[in-house]
């Protein structure tokens, strides 16, 4: 997770250089934001970018930098929403790339790669040559693999719990039959010690029988 964050914080800014009809687009305001920007007044960025967005709701600049600095005050949820309403009217693809490309940072953040995933690509598409998109989009990629390798395991494991149960369960029942099985065993031999006993003690007594009347007859 470090080394993905170590490449995926280096966000793409945008400037606004063109002072022509300024007042009216919304770029003096826009300007000042960056100014405010630069400086590290992250809030004071946001409202003039806030400020140019009510004079002119589609100044994609605006737009853009505001999910930028929305980053700097680590609202990633704000910046997504900024970077999606800026998706909605940027037509540039260079700008459009920059969107998706700082999109998919954040989505990265929340660990939401497969979001991710789809806004690099997106940015890989409209600038092929980007090479920390590529980058980040394998990093999402091998993140997303390791969640579902992990939840995988999670699953083989409770399924394994399961049948660590169920063969408890069996073991147990076999120690039961195995006793009354020794049980029964144990009656049986007793009835056959009886009946042995039983049949020599008849024997004993035939045996005295005999050889009583024996020596009765050798008396004779």
């Amino acid at each position: 997770m470090k080394k993905l964050l170590s490449i995926i914080l280096s966000l793409f800014f945008i400037g606004v250089f063109t002072e022509s009809s300024a007042q009216q687009n919304g770029n003096k305001e826009v300007n000042k934001g960056n100014e405010a920007y630069r400086k590290g007044d992250f809030a004071t960025a946001l409202k003039f970018y806030d400020q140019a967005l009510k004079i002119n709701p589609s100044n994609e600049f605006a737009k853009v930098n505001k999910g930028i600095a929305y980053n700097k005050t680590n609202k990633t949820e704000e910046a997504i929403k900024a970077y999606n309403e800026a998706l909605k009217s940027v037509r540039d693809a260079g700008l459009r790339s920059t969107v998706n490309y700082n999109k998919g940072v954040n989505s990265a953040k929340q660990e939401k790669y497969r979001e991710a995933i789809d806004d690099f690509k997106e940015a890989l598409r409209k600038t092929p040559q980007d090479q920390k998109a590529r980058e980040n989009l394998q990093l999402a990629i091998n993140k997303l693999k390791q969640e579902q390798q992990k939840d995988q395991q999670d699953k083989n494991k409770d399924k394994g719990g399961g049948g660590q149960d169920q063969q408890k369960q069996q073991n147990e029942q076999q120690n039961q039959d195995k006793n009354n099985m020794n049980k029964e065993q144990a009656e049986r031999y007793l009835d056959n010690l009886r009946e042995e006993e039983k049949n020599l003690q008849n024997k004993i007594m035939k045996r005295s029988a005999g050889e009583g009347q024996r020596e009765t007859q050798k008396g004779w």
